[in-house]
Parts: C-alpha cells; sequence; structure tokens
C-alpha cells in the first residue's frame, strides 16, 4: 500500500484505500447506506463499470427510475423494474430469476467438469499445449511440498483452474473441429461444446426499493439471495437508506458495507441490535472525521481475512455505458418500448423474458 493511499488518524490508526477489485465484489452481496442524493447511484455505476466485462446480464429494481432515469443510460429499459407486484397466482420476479440462475449455474458447473474438458482436449491436443501443462502441474506439485497442509486444498484448487482456463482457450480456438466430428462425441461432450462460452452470472441491484422488498425478508428467497448467492452465481447490490432497512440477520451476511455519510455509518455501529463489540464501535467514532472529507466514504468488511475492517474509497463519476453483453442488448433492442414498462405482447418478450 503506497504512502499517499494511506489516512493515518492522530492516534496513529491507518486506514487503507480499499482496493475495489471484481473478485471482492463477484457473486457476494454489497450494501450502500445513505439518505437520498448522498451518492449511492454514483458509487453502484462505479461497481458496474467494474464488473462489466465479467457479468453479462443487469437487473434493476429502483422505484424512482419513471422520475430519476438513474439507470437507462446503463442499462435497458426492458431489465428495470419500478416495483416486484405479481399478479395473483403468479410467480414473482425473485423466484423466477432465483430458478433461472439456478438453472445456468448447473449447466455451467456441468459444461466444465474436468474429466469432459480434458475428453474434449485430448481430441485436438498439441505438443506445445502438453508442455504448458506439464510446467503448471510441475509447479503445483513444488507449491504444495513447501505448502501447510491446510493450504493443499486451495493450491489444487488454483492449478486445477489455471490448467482448466488453458484447456477451455485451445478447445474454443478449435471447437470447429471437434463440431465437424461431432459423431464422435457423447452426449456430454455434446453439451460442453455447445455452452462452452456460458458466463452464469447476473447482477441484480435494489436501488431505494426498501418498501418494495420489505415483506419478501422472511421469504426463502430473499434468504437464497443472501445466503447462496455464491452458488448461483448472483452479485447483488442493496442500495438503502439506513441500516435499519434490513434485518440484522441478513446485514451480518453482507460482504462489503459502504457508508456515504458519518451519520449513517455511526447509526449502524451503535445500534444495539448489531452487536458490533465496544472496541470496534470504538474505533469507528474514532475514524469518521478522517474518512469523511470530501467525496470519501467509509467502507467496511466485517469477516475481513486481513481483520482491517475499515477502509477508505472514493467513486469515479463514470460516463454512461451499456452494461450487458451483446448479445443481451441486442435482444434489449428487439423488445424495446418506449413506455415505462416492457410491452409484454411484443412476440420478442417470450424469448427473453426470465421462464417461471
Amino acid at each position: 500500500m503506497s504512502a499517499h493511499n494511506m489516512i493515518i488518524t492522530k492516534k496513529g490508526d491507518r486506514i487503507p484505500l480499499l482496493d475495489l477489485k471484481p473478485a471482492r465484489l463477484l457473486d457476494r452481496t454489497t450494501v450502500l447506506y445513505g439518505k437520498s442524493n448522498s451518492g449511492k447511484s454514483i458509487f453502484i455505476k462505479y461497481i458496474m463499470k467494474i464488473l462489466k466485462d465479467f457479468i453479462p446480464v443487469a437487473f434493476v429494481v429502483s422505484p424512482t427510475e419513471p422520475s430519476n432515469q438513474a439507470y437507462s443510460k446503463f442499462i435497458d429499459k426492458s431489465l428495470i423494474h419500478f416495483d416486484l407486484a405479481s399478479a395473483k397466482g403468479e410467480e414473482g420476479f425473485l423466484e423466477k430469476l432465483w430458478a433461472w440462475s439456478s438453472m445456468r449455474s448447473s449447466i455451467y458447473h456441468k459444461v466444465n467438469k474436468k474429466d469432459i474438458l480434458m475428453s474434449l482436449y485430448s481430441r485436438i491436443r498439441t505438443p506445445e499445449v502438453d508442455k504448458m501443462i506439464s510446467k503448471i502441474e510441475g509447479k503445483r506439485s513444488d507449491s504444495i511440498k513447501s505448502a501447510s497442509i491446510a493450504k493443499c486444498d486451495e493450491i489444487e484448487k488454483n492449478f486445477d483452474e489455471l490448467i482448466m482456463k488453458l484447456v477451455k482457450k485451445h478447445i474454443q480456438k478449435h471447437k470447429h473441429i471437434l463440431e465437424r466430428n461431432q459423431s464422435s462425441l457423447n452426449e456430454d461432450e455434446l453439451y460442453s461444446l455447445a455452452y462452452l462460452d456460458l458466463n452464469p452470472r447476473v447482477i441484480l441491484i435494489f436501488d431505494d426499493a426498501a418498501a418494495e422488498i420489505k415483506s419478501y425478508f422472511n421469504k426463502p428467497i430473499f434468504r437464497k439471495i443472501f445466503y447462496q448467492s455464491r452458488h448461483s452465481f448472483i452479485t447483488s447490490i442493496f442500495a438503502v437508506q439506513d441500516d435499519s432497512d434490513l434485518p440484522p440477520n441478513l446485514r451480518k451476511n453482507v460482504a462489503l458495507s459502504l457508508f456515504m455519510t458519518p451519520v449513517v455509518a455511526q447509526s449502524n455501529f451503535e445500534r444495539v441490535s448489531n452487536k458490533y463489540s465496544k472496541d470496534l464501535i470504538k474505533v469507528a467514532n474514532g475514524l469518521y472525521s478522517n474518512i469523511f472529507v470530501g467525496y470519501r466514504k467509509m467502507a467496511f468488511i466485517d469477516n475481513d481475512p486481513n481483520k482491517q475492517y475499515f477502509y477508505h474509497i472514493t467513486a469515479e463519476m463514470v460516463q454512461p455505458f451499456k452494461f450487458g453483453s451483446h448479445s443481451l442488448n441486442n435482444i434489449c433492442v428487439a423488445v424495446e418500448n418506449n413506455s415505462e414498462s416492457v410491452d409484454k405482447t411484443n412476440p420478442f418478450y417470450s424469448n427473453f423474458r426470465i421462464k417461471g
């Protein structure tokens, strides 16, 4: 950490700049706390920019979108919802999204099985790639020999992922050869080949939608989004006015908390139901005047492996861009409707909507 990125308080506490990399956000839940016009939407767009090359699909729930048009320049209108209401007897949006994401996740895991990918690779293998795989295996062996037992599983996983990335890249490059010889492939290999490029990730954004989601707090679907999103590749962002807008048990599973003002930060850490230790509250109280200067905000990571917990961060102003894959945006153009809701009678809508 370079010195110019470190805030040092009069008491000597060190507050580093949070390096907001995709890995810190992907398949996790981030919550932004702050009143209206405190910078939450600016931060969300900054996060979207960080993740734009990693997530192909986005959905927004924002009751204020019709009036402020905060997301229409970033996400197609057909992907923006103003409420979560559903017709009587009809499955809700969140339930459909979960089922859709779970299916994509299942397909992704199926097509990325090591034995299937290696079987495909064996049909188009080259000495150059074989040599690269052999080198990686050698480094794996050396790393395991010098590592503690506790680290061995993680090392195995990391090297497996590296080999699979190399193998997939080679398969993608020679996919046309495999497709010409489909009769020699079994069902699993054909399935893997067909969905090799699938990216199952989706981002779900709730911006000032506390009233909309309140009735969902005790429903299984909401708990799945908070507790099991990693398994379905769902990245969730919640922008709320105050920490009381989310139940304590859900807040505890938040990977990253961003506080827009010292008032809302202090309210969070001093609320008895949040059960923060006296020592942590004392540390937080000593940081507000140092962090909240200009456009700087406070970041808090409850399960920080480095036990730093508190960071400072400033969002970059982001110019409008289209979030989402090219194929998704092409479909969105086909179903585009200039009204404040999607025209569900449009013949293209059935191809686009989340299946129940």
